[in-house]
């Protein structure tokens, strides 16, 4: 069986090319096309309706998390209860689940506990403490996507999963915190772009 990895450049919009040298050879050398994404544009329900093939009003994920009116607080998606059972908020069966049932090995490694990859048969959560913000603090920028990196050439080595999902989270991370297109967006956009190569 052959074996395909899904590489999930999170906030890299098409003006990031021009700064990739491995992905612009890879574009200009295959198949390159731009897409239209659903709207909002949000992270969780992006990666949700690629892992669904639904749209959000199907598979339910309409927001990065959800207000739980039972116990009157806001469930984020990286909160373990809903990062263990992500079927908790997605209604509709992912790709995941489908591939399962016909005996496909499946891992899945993020910068985040994103629930559309949380159903995997083997998967490699970040590195945070429940309890405090050292996630939030320490896991927007680049060195975040190095460990992701690190994390996938792992899995793909000892695991060898048919389907490896892999996130990198740092482009979308920096140009929310700084702008597209500043020195730390530039530079989550470097790191990312060698980390493919690898």
């Amino acid at each position: 069986m052959k074996k395909l990895a899904l590489i999930s450049l999170d906030g890299c919009g098409i003006y990031n090319i021009k700064h990739m040298p491995f992905l612009s050879e890879l574009a200009e050398s295959g198949e390159f096309a731009v897409v239209d994404s659903i709207f909002p544009t949000l992270t969780d329900l992006v990666h949700t309706s690629v892992m669904t093939g639904m749209w959000p009003k199907d598979h339910g994920v309409v927001e990065n998390g959800y207000y739980d009116r039972i116990s009157d607080r806001k469930v984020n998606f990286y909160n373990y209860e809903v990062a263990f059972n992500p079927h908790k908020v997605i209604k509709s069966p992912t790709i995941i689940d489908l591939l399962r049932q016909k005996g496909v090995r499946t891992a899945a490694v993020s910068g985040y506990t994103m629930p559309p990859f949380s159903g995997t048969d083997v998967r490699i959560f970040p590195p945070f403490f429940a309890g405090d913000r050292m996630y939030r603090q320490h896991g927007r920028d680049w060195r975040k996507d190095i460990w992701v990196m690190n994390s996938a050439i792992y899995l793909y080595e000892e695991c060898r999963p048919d389907l490896l999902l892999v996130h990198f989270a740092s482009i979308d991370g920096m140009s929310h915190d700084h702008g597209p297109l500043s020195e730390e967006a530039l530079k989550a956009v470097e790191t990312v772009d060698t980390a493919v190569r690898t």
